[in-house]
């Protein structure tokens, strides 16, 4: 599905720098790969990798037989909209919309008329338990709802990959535990591609396979 090939990334601020990798990783296509570390070992980095938010400096990032580094930027936004799904901490929805409005917004980016993007849209937010709450601008949901608003917008388009990164970081014990309920059942039954990091080892149960980050690097 995806494939890291010696992977890496330097980061520079002023007279610092900090390096991710080399790292190499095979991601099976349906796979709940849980990413643990702590804040700053290069969690965050390897998902914006994959999703092709940050370039490498070196390596290969194989997705179907493609290296995403050679995309265009033209191609890059095509490859995040149309097969990568992301779930923040941050919720990201946009304050002056509604729910319906947040959700169908990546199908308007692919020029899929309003009508279908609409009935997908209502289709993506009943899956996540929303349905009835179309109307409401995210103020007017809680934590919990806002955050299964944000993967409803993430799955709208139906993506093969599906990227959470700390997605239960600002909700509660027992609202967090449901999340990550939703997002496993999206990966067992869409046979989604699920990639979780998170800082917290409890929620990594449900997942398939379970890597430490640290300093840029797997942990043994």
């Amino acid at each position: 599905m995806i494939t890291f090939y010696d992977v890496e990334k330097t980061f520079r601020r002023g007279n610092e720098s900090w390096k991710f990798g080399p790292l190499s990783l095979e991601i099976q296509k349906g796979e709940f790969l849980t990413l643990m570390g702590r804040s700053g070992s290069g969690k965050s980095t390897l998902l914006h990798l994959a999703g092709g938010v940050i370039r490498p400096d070196s390596g290969k990032i194989i997705f179907q037989n493609e290296d995403i580094n050679t995309f265009s930027e033209i191609k890059l936004g095509h490859y995040r909209n149309e097969h990568i799904g992301f779930v923040f901490q941050e919720f990201f929805l946009m304050g002056e919309f509604s729910l319906l409005e947040n959700t169908l917004m990546p199908l308007l980016l692919r020029k899929i008329n309003r009508s279908e993007a609409m009935q997908n849209a209502k289709k993506a937010i009943e899956r996540v338990g929303l349905a009835g709450k179309e109307n409401n601008r995210p103020a007017e949901l809680s934590g919990g709802q806002r955050q299964r608003a944000a993967i409803a917008r993430a799955i709208v388009g139906e993506p093969e990959v599906l990227l959470a990164d700390e997605p239960t970081g600002n909700l509660d014990i027992e609202t967090g535990k449901e999340i990550i309920d939703l997002l496993s059942s999206l990966n067992k039954e869409n046979t989604m591609t699920l990639l979780l990091a998170t800082h917290d080892a409890s929620l990594a149960d449900s997942s398939d396979r379970q890597l430490v980050i640290s300093n840029g690097v797997f942990s043994n």
